[in-house]
């Protein structure tokens, strides 16, 4: 997910989700993660084998030839960082879930969220994460 889909979510959440909702966000966004890597996944798959991706899917699954890009995603770290303001060790959940645990409402734990992730991206730019 890029930063201009980010802020636009931010500005209009309604538009995307019908409300302003961290659940629907974590949604989405999970949604959004897994369709990037499917189509990474088919892409190296066609360019490896030449084969295609969905005809070949449980084959194409379970080899180990995808780059890995968890790491590349801007929300590599966020977990971390965020048990870390709450001073918790919530591992089963991601940052969504602990931000909603300690959130009075859906609509509070949304704005929390991208005021972490902005203090986040501040400390991540400036070499402290």
């Amino acid at each position: 997910m890029n930063l201009t889909l980010l802020q636009k979510i931010r500005e209009r959440p309604g538009l995307y989700f019908g409300k302003k909702s961290l659940e629907y966000f974590s949604l989405f966004k999970a949604g959004y993660e897994f369709r990037t890597d499917l189509e990474m996944r088919e892409k190296v798959w066609k360019e490896a084998t030449g084969r295609d991706f969905y005809e070949n899917y449980d084959e194409a699954m379970s080899v180990d030839i995808y780059p890995k890009t968890q790491s590349q995603s801007i929300f590599a770290g966020l977990n971390e960082f965020v048990y870390s303001y709450y001073n918790c060790e919530l591992w089963s959940l991601n940052a969504e879930g602990v931000i909603s645990k300690y959130s009075s409402s859906d609509e509070e734990a949304f704005d929390k969220f991208f005021e972490l992730l902005d203090e986040f991206m501040a400390h991540r730019n400036s070499g402290n994460v």
